[in-house]
């Protein structure tokens, strides 16, 4: 699947199932320097995974700093060729300062066994 940059990242198009819906997210930042993958709020409300009263709330820090999310779990998450079922995600708003549906941690790129090729802009999964 070919990369693009954004904002000096690698950014890429994710689709994502759930029930009988479908997203394809256009704005999903690679990021080898997150564990878990997050989608916005947004997207898991489309998705039909918003919150419930007895969702935990967890707080993930990183370098954009803290943010309170919820998890839930995703039917299809599909990265190139790699077809993933029933993928444990983090929801939060994702409010960095710029636009960005989604973020495809280790735990997703492991998974797919991702090779990222940032000479020629593409992520394989292998």
């Amino acid at each position: 699947m070919k990369l693009y940059f954004r904002y000096g990242l690698p950014f890429a198009e994710v689709e994502l199932i759930n029930a009988d819906n479908s997203i394809e997210l256009f704005k999903v930042l690679i990021d080898t320097g997150s564990a878990t993958t997050i989608i916005s709020t947004e997207t898991a409300i489309n998705l039909g995974l918003g919150p419930n009263a007895d969702d935990e709330i967890s707080i993930v820090r990183g370098v954009g700093g803290i943010e309170a999310v919820y998890e839930k779990n995703v039917e299809v998450i599909k990265l190139d060729t790699a077809i993933l079922k029933n993928i444990k995600v983090d929801v939060g708003a994702m409010q960095y300062g710029f636009e960005i549906d989604a973020i495809i941690g280790m735990d997703v790129l492991g998974q797919a066994k991702a090779v990222l090729d940032l000479g020629e802009m593409i992520l394989r999964a292998v």
